[in-house]
């Protein structure tokens, strides 16, 4: 069936217009709906955060919606702009950015980077330290360590003030401040405390001497303290010192600072007897003398006031030798029990012999030579130009007779081996022996002597055992043609009878004194006779005496012959 066009154009008509009202009303629905896109922070919007700590970004949401289409919200993604530096204080912004159908939004958080905590100050050595007053103080030192700015040692400032003469505690403060103004103090504290004992000075002497019987008064004393000045009214004195009775005393002294700190000192107070004896000279205190004379002590007295009479106590000593002339001293020393010792001296004056020949000659004569000091003997003969006789014996020494004969001195015979039992056997035993001794000077001198001198001289009692035998020999030289000389002067130098050269040239010199020709008998065999000859020439030639060699025509100045 086959339906007309117009039937169908009312439906579509309709369809038409329904649409045209629904794009219109669309249209207006279009125009009044409003799109929005939110940006949203998670967690807070500002954040302050320690140095040191760690950052956690929360970050921000964003959504897309609309009033009437799009009310469900459309998340959108979010960009984040910005970043936290966490080694570095200071502010720092972070932005959130969002955009979708041409629409944007931002949202920015503010983060804080910041140091609030304040360095640490750590102190070298000891927090309290104590010191004896006057001592110095040395900084033992301190650091200081900021977690932000590192090592600020260099900026610690220290304060306080120390007094090291006074006593007391006092307080030193260190302190810090880091570059963020965080500030860090700490104290040491330094106690001076007064361990120093005062000092007591004794006046005089620690150690005395108090003569017994003598009142002991105090010397003295003083006190001071290195913190309390003068303490001397302070001391305390304890002990006594009982001067009548001898025995060592000890006195104390005693004082105390203020602090507590206390010393002592003492003296030692010995009583003893110091007084010395008295030791009176009897006599004169010079005494003038002759040479040769024996000195006859005048005497003395000795008394102590605690021993009493000391007198057999007295030393004496002295210089003096009686045979030379001179000024001596004689010293008498005496100690009582308590060791004081008393000393005085005397003088006593030896004067020279006095001459009572002048002008006279002196034949100086030395037997059983030559030895080993007559060389000595001829330098002295010859540094004063005086000649000497020697009566030699065998000993070996040619080349001195050779000497003594060529400087002008007399070289005779003795004996050759001055052997009393043999030479005075008999006759003949004696002409042996000297003709053996003559051939002896003859080979060492060139020289044939004929002048002789008998062992122990013609008036010898040593060739007893030989009765007669020397009157016989003294009539048989001198038939021989041979002269024999003795001595009117004796040394007495030989046999141990003379002790020392003085007494040997004082009984030369006192022997010739009251003579006008003397031969002296010596003997170069011992040292002494070189200083006794030497005194003898100076004394000789004082006087005016002349000294030669004996010759043959000389004075024999024979003994009694007693054999």
């Amino acid at each position: 069936m086959k339906m007309s066009n117009s039937r169908w154009k009312m439906p579509v008509i309709i369809v038409g217009v329904l649409v045209l009202v629904g794009l219109a009303v669309f249209g207006a629905l279009v125009l009044i709906n409003e799109y929005s896109l939110d940006v949203t922070l998670q967690g807070e919007s500002e954040i302050t955060i320690e140095y040191g700590d760690s950052y956690e970004e929360h970050g921000a949401v964003a959504q897309y919606y609309g009033t009437i289409f799009q009310q469900e919200p459309l998340d959108v993604p979010v960009t984040l702009e910005g970043s936290v530096d966490l080694s570095k204080v200071g502010t720092y912004i972070i932005h959130y950015n969002a955009e979708y159908e041409g629409i944007s939004n931002s949202i920015s958080r503010t983060v804080h980077v910041v140091d609030t905590a304040a360095p640490e100050i750590a102190l070298l050595g000891e927090a309290a330290i104590t010191l004896p007053v006057g001592a110095e103080y040395v900084e033992p030192g301190c650091t200081a360590a900021d977690n932000y700015d590192g090592n600020l040692t260099d900026s610690i400032e220290i304060t306080g003030t120390l007094d090291a003469s006074v006593p007391g505690d006092y307080t030193l403060m260190y302190a810090v401040c880091d570059g963020s103004g965080n500030m860090v103090q700490t104290w040491r504290t330094v106690t001076y405390v007064d361990v120093t004992a005062p000092v007591i000075t004794l006046l005089g002497t620690g150690e005395m001497e108090l003569d017994n019987g003598t009142v002991y008064e105090e010397p003295g004393f003083a006190a001071a303290d290195d913190c309390d000045g003068d303490l001397t009214s302070l001391v305390t004195v304890e002990g006594s010192v009982d001067s009548d009775v001898p025995g060592t005393y000890t006195v104390f002294y005693t004082v105390a600072d203020a602090a507590g700190n206390t010393t002592t000192a003492q003296r030692t107070v010995i009583v003893k007897d110091m007084t010395p004896p008295v030791l009176t000279l009897l006599g004169d205190e010079v005494v003038e003398m002759t040479i040769g004379y024996e000195f006859e002590e005048p005497g003395f007295t000795a008394i102590d006031n605690s021993d009493g009479d000391l007198a057999e106590q007295v030393v004496v000593e002295t210089d003096l030798n009686i045979y030379l002339p001179g000024t001596y001293t004689v010293t008498y020393t005496v100690t009582d029990a308590a060791g004081n010792t008393a000393t005085a001296t005397r003088s006593v004056v030896m004067y020279e012999i006095q001459a009572q020949v002048s002008g006279g000659i002196i034949y100086l004569t030395y037997d059983d030579g030559p030895s080993g000091y007559t060389s000595q003997l001829l330098d002295l003969l010859d540094s004063y130009g005086v000649k000497a006789t020697f009566f030699v014996v065998d000993t070996g020494y040619g080349g001195t007779m050779a000497r003594a004969a060529n400087a002008g001195h007399t070289v005779a015979i003795h004996s050759a081996s001055h052997n009393y039992d043999k030479i005075y056997a008999s006759e003949e035993a004696f002409f042996n022996d000297l003709y053996y001794m003559q051939s002896i000077i003859q080979t060492n001198t060139g020289q044939t002597p004929m002048m002789i001198r008998f062992p122990g001289g013609s008036s010898n009692s040593v060739s007893y055992f030989n009765p007669g035998i020397m009157s016989r020999l003294v009539e048989l030289v001198e038939e021989k043609g041979f002269r024999y000389f003795d001595w009117n002067v004796s040394s007495n130098d030989a046999g141990g009878v003379t002790h020392g050269w003085a007494e040997v040239a004082y009984n030369v010199i006192r022997g010739v004194s009251t003579r006008g020709t003397s031969v002296v008998l010596m003997h170069d065999s011992y040292g002494m006779c070189i200083r006794a000859t030497e005194r003898i020439i100076q004394w000789g030639l004082a006087n005016g005496y002349t000294f030669a060699a004996l010759t043959y025509g000389g004075p024999g100045c024979h003994h009694g012959v007693r054999n």
